[in-house]
């Protein structure tokens, strides 16, 4: 189930170090690359859920019919959690674009000990518990980096 969820995430981080690229050449039109990113983000990201949520159980019964019935709830909530990683990516180009690294650091940081934090009290869901924990760790980073980046405007941290 993570294999074929980093292979999902490979979208926003492709996407995010292109918007990088051109952020980084001409920091004037950062919004309209933002919203490029975001868009053709989705556009991939929205079709590959879906087949996820979709054919995952015929997918994973590549690897064996017991990767298909254990690995199949994680792999939901890690397809569930695409569109927070895609924003997370995003998000944390537009810091490293602006200098804004303090707040990289924060984002970064908050993702991991949310997620390890979120962990102890999801565990008792199995597999899918630490799925629940990323996603909430995602989430709530994603929360973060918008009030950064949109409720605050320009603010530096």
């Amino acid at each position: 189930a993570s294999m074929i969820a980093n292979v999902l995430y490979t979208i926003p981080s492709a996407t995010s170090q292109s918007m990088f690229a051109e952020g980084s050449h001409d920091e004037r039109q950062l919004k309209q690359y933002t919203v490029g990113a975001l868009k053709v983000t989705g556009l991939i990201c929205v079709p590959a859920i879906l087949v996820i949520l979709l054919f995952g159980k015929w997918i994973l019964q590549l690897f064996g019919g017991a990767y298909s019935h254990e690995a199949y709830p994680l792999l939901v909530v890690f397809a569930l959690t695409t569109p927070f990683v895609s924003f997370f990516f995003i998000a944390n180009t537009v810091l490293k674009i602006r200098h804004q690294m303090k707040a990289l650091l924060a984002s970064s940081l908050g993702l991991a000990v949310i997620a390890i934090g979120l962990s102890f009290y999801t565990k008792q869901y199995g597999e899918a518990g630490y799925g629940y924990a990323l996603l909430g760790a995602y989430a709530l980073c994603s929360l973060f980096l918008g009030y950064m980046l949109v409720g605050r405007k320009h603010a530096r941290f």
